[in-house]
């Protein structure tokens, strides 16, 4: 018997398809995020707004949070669904 070698995946899909492998990810934050996160100075995640155009969620959470009296980024315990 043979000893067993490393494969290199990337290579055999190459020959087999007869072209280069791009790796193909889901971008999970936008554009105006990472710009946003080079721009920032050292030591910060960069701005809420960027950090909001790549969250639609997170965006309307704060926004909900804001209409409430709440202050933005302030940390609030978890309360339920009501509108109170």
């Amino acid at each position: 018997m043979t000893e067993p070698q490393e494969v290199d995946f990337a290579a055999l899909v190459e020959a087999l398809l007869g072209g280069p492998v791009v790796p193909v990810t889901t971008p999970r934050r936008s554009l105006a995020a990472v710009e946003a996160e080079a721009e920032a100075p050292d030591g910060e995640a960069g701005d809420e707004e960027a950090a909001d155009e790549a969250n639609p969620r997170r965006k309307r959470r704060r926004r909900r949070r804001t209409r409430q009296g709440g202050q933005q980024g302030e940390a609030r315990g978890k309360q339920g669904s009501s509108n109170a």
